[in-house]
């Protein structure tokens, strides 16, 4: 749904319930066959740079608004603790009302190399997950934060003690060794089957999402 370089995409309410129909979702043919097979894979080398490079925060959607040169994008204003607040352009637009974003909590690549995105600057990418809906209709859900998460919150993986510094800047085609290892499994953000988590727990998605859906 999103762009080239930042890919992202977003589902409900502001109180992170994060589900947009009650009707069970499908992941597409090639995901569903994924799910089958066990979590998904990504290349050599792609769960150290997510452990060591991949600077993922917990940060609070501040507002959202549509770009009158753009079907897809919103702009919003992202907060991801101690007073760093981010641009962020994302591809929600088909899917989201702008006003259901606002005071929402969501798990952001916060060192992913800013790009332009319809003459805008991004300067961050949301993370969420795909599925395909009733009469092929593509849902997207924003992954929610533990209960308790607050802004700034470091995302990581089960059993990982994050670093305590991160490159300033990654490159997308860094990131995007990592994203075929992101798929949700049993309700949680994981990578090649490990849970994403925060010092306050899981990272989840609702419970209508299938097993296998891709996180972008």
């Amino acid at each position: 749904p999103p762009s080239e370089s930042q890919r992202s995409i977003a589902s409900t309410d502001t109180s992170n319930s994060n589900s947009p129909a009650p009707a069970a979702a499908q992941t597409s043919p090639a995901a569903a066959a994924a799910a089958a097979a066990g979590p998904a894979k990504a290349e050599d080398g792609a769960r150290d740079i997510l452990n060591t490079k991949a600077q993922i925060k917990v940060g609070r959607i501040l507002s959202a608004e549509p770009l009158p040169n753009s079907a897809k994008l919103l702009k919003m204003r992202v907060d991801l603790g101690n007073e760093d607040t981010r641009q962020v352009m994302a591809g929600l637009a088909q899917y989201i009302k702008p006003g259901d974003l606002a005071n929402r909590l969501v798990c952001v690549v916060s060192n992913l190399k800013p790009a332009k995105l319809a003459g805008e600057p991004s300067e961050a990418m949301v993370l969420a997950a795909e599925a395909v809906g009733p009469a092929n209709k593509l849902n997207v859900y924003t992954l929610i934060p533990p209960e308790g998460s607050q802004p700034g919150d470091l995302i990581h993986l089960d059993g990982v003690t994050p670093p305590e510094t991160y490159p300033k800047v990654m490159k997308p085609d860094v990131w995007r060794k990592v994203v075929p290892g992101l798929t949700v499994q049993g309700g949680k953000a994981t990578f090649e089957g490990t849970p994403l988590l925060s010092s306050q727990g899981l990272v989840t998605l609702p419970p209508e999402v299938p097993d296998g859906a891709e996180i972008h």
